[in-house]
């Protein structure tokens, strides 16, 4: 079976039904979902089911990302030899002939998640060029994948990744963002295809908020910073205790560094990364955890040897903080495809 285009709808304008229209040309199945637009808007959503929609409704607005949940779940029962799924705005925002090069470009490639690529050429809103700016540096130093559209309401999703995407959490717009942190989990490698840039209304109806959103972008790498202070702390505070207790310096360091990093490593297993907590995962992170003792060892006998202990070590576990983050996202908690 082909696949279906889905289309999340709140509050939509008259220009979703000739939207509609030219889609239904192209695609055998479009399921909207009304999520909660109110009674003002059921004259609307009726004609969309005359012109072949099948319209799924909210009681009340959910939001973006609970919207595309409830399609994606009726798509799984009702289509279940269903190609993949493509998620389109309703807005306008895209254009019917960029729509097809999305369905077309997972029909190539359908184990891919792929993404309508903007541009942002031409005259684009000056909050949507630091948003799509910010997000894209955020994306690329926590995930280590580098998307130039993070935003893009136009995606292909294969249809072995539909059941996949029902679990991931968010209810409004960050859950475009937390099924693009899911990738690395899953295996699964994005496509970018290069589509139309277009701005209504110097995008008005945009729901991005720069900085709340850009925080939702970066949680991964706060959580990881949480964790690594937690774990420091268990440091520096094992180091400090056993010191006090009479043991040599190297056992403290030593004991102190073994403790913090079984404490970092559920944390970063379970939290931060969710990879898979296998033996491979294990002895990666162990072997990282073994090459960072040793060379603290050797740091240990620098500030030794300078008589400036504390500041060396706290310039040394900020470089170790850089090199651990870097090591465990694209190495340690990561599978290859």
């Amino acid at each position: 079976m082909e696949s279906v285009a889905l289309i999340p709808a709140y509050k939509p304008e008259e220009a979703m039904l000739p939207f509609l229209r030219s889609l239904r040309a192209h695609f055998g199945v479009i399921v909207v979902v009304n999520d909660g637009s109110g009674d003002a808007y059921d004259a609307l959503f009726d004609r969309a089911r005359e012109l072949g929609a099948v319209v799924l409704d909210h009681a009340v607005n959910l939001g973006k990302g609970r919207a595309l949940k409830t399609g994606l779940n009726h798509i799984l029962h009702t289509y279940p030899d269903c190609g993949g799924v493509i998620t389109a705005d309703c807005d306008g925002q895209h254009a019917v002939e960029d729509i097809l090069a999305v369905r077309d470009a997972l029909r190539e490639h359908p184990d891919r998640l792929i993404l309508g690529e903007r541009r942002f050429t031409g005259k684009v809103p000056a909050r949507s060029r630091f948003g799509n700016g910010s997000m894209r540096f955020l994306f690329a130093l926590s995930t280590g994948t580098k998307l130039y559209d993070t935003q893009t309401g136009l995606r292909g999703f294969p249809r072995s990744l539909l059941p996949e995407l029902l679990r991931v959490p968010g209810e409004r717009y960050e859950y475009e963002i937390n099924m693009l942190l899911r990738l690395p989990e899953w295996n699964v490698k994005p496509l970018e295809v290069p589509i139309q840039t277009i701005y209504l209304q110097e995008n008005q109806s945009s729901h991005y908020h720069p900085l709340r959103d850009s925080a939702r972008i970066a949680a991964r790498m706060l959580l990881f910073s949480m964790g690594s202070l937690l774990s420091y702390f268990v440091d520096y505070g094992g180091f400090l205790l056993f010191l006090f207790l009479g043991l040599p310096e190297w056992a403290c360091f030593g004991t102190a560094r073994v403790l913090s990093s079984t404490f970092n490593y559920l944390i970063n297993s379970r939290v931060v990364f969710r990879g898979r907590r296998t033996k491979r995962t294990v002895l990666r992170y162990y072997a990282l955890a073994l090459f960072v003792l040793l060379l603290g060892m050797a740091v240990l006998r620098l500030t030794t040897a300078l008589n400036a202990p504390l500041l060396i070590k706290v310039a040394y576990d900020l470089v170790m903080y850089v090199f651990n983050y870097f090591v465990q996202r694209d190495f340690v908690f990561r599978e290859k495809s």
